[in-house]
């Protein structure tokens, strides 16, 4: 009979030993994938929940599976937050989107977000958005997610191919281009009802 290497344990981190995934448990039923941790790698985590470990996921709580993890000290990790805070900014990944560890000098892989999911940002880093991902600092590419839009915004990037540009002049709406995906235009007035 194994060993459980949690009994006992009051261990602030985790070493996942197994790839094993974040689920959300705010819905009535069943338990919802919404990213992965990755082999390897070690996690502080917000609480003991019985069989699971609770983890800060985007400014939400997230579980994962005790029994693909062994206790850590936590003494590994180089990118553990102390001085960022989530933004009430969102973005939506539009894709299975890889959170990375760039304190190496290299991109380090550390754990993913699942496609469509509402993940809270940290701030701009050039062609990245810094995020948390359990209290470790992260960066995702820009071009993988859609951010939340706010009034104080003066530019917007082009997430689809092919989006029409219309000239209401005449009272109706006329095509008169197209903007190319992956660009960014500014904005010169917002005008509301999902128009600039």
């Amino acid at each position: 009979q194994s060993v459980n290497p949690w009994d006992g344990s009051e261990a602030g981190y985790f070493k996942v030993t197994d790839t094993t995934t974040v689920y959300d448990n705010r819905g009535n039923g069943a338990l919802r994938p919404m990213g992965q941790l990755e082999e390897g790698q070690v996690y502080p985590r917000v609480s003991d929940y019985g069989n699971w470990h609770r983890i800060d996921f985007g400014g939400i709580y997230g579980y994962v599976r005790k029994s693909d993890t062994i206790p850590d000290d936590g003494s590994s990790l180089r990118n553990e937050n102390s001085k960022y805070s989530n933004q009430s900014r969102t973005f939506e990944t539009l894709k299975e989107v890889t959170v990375y560890d760039n304190t190496s000098g290299s991109l380090v892989p550390f754990g993913r977000i699942a496609k469509g999911e509402h993940y809270a940002l940290v701030g701009d880093y050039g062609n990245w958005w810094r995020v948390l991902l359990s209290d470790r600092i992260g960066y995702v590419r820009k071009a993988e997610v859609k951010v939340e839009t706010k009034s104080t915004d003066n530019f917007f990037r082009v997430y689809t191919a092919n989006i029409p540009v219309y000239d209401n002049r005449s009272g109706s709406l006329k095509k008169v281009g197209e903007l190319e995906k992956g660009q960014s235009y500014p904005i010169v007035k917002d005008y509301g009802d999902n128009w600039w």
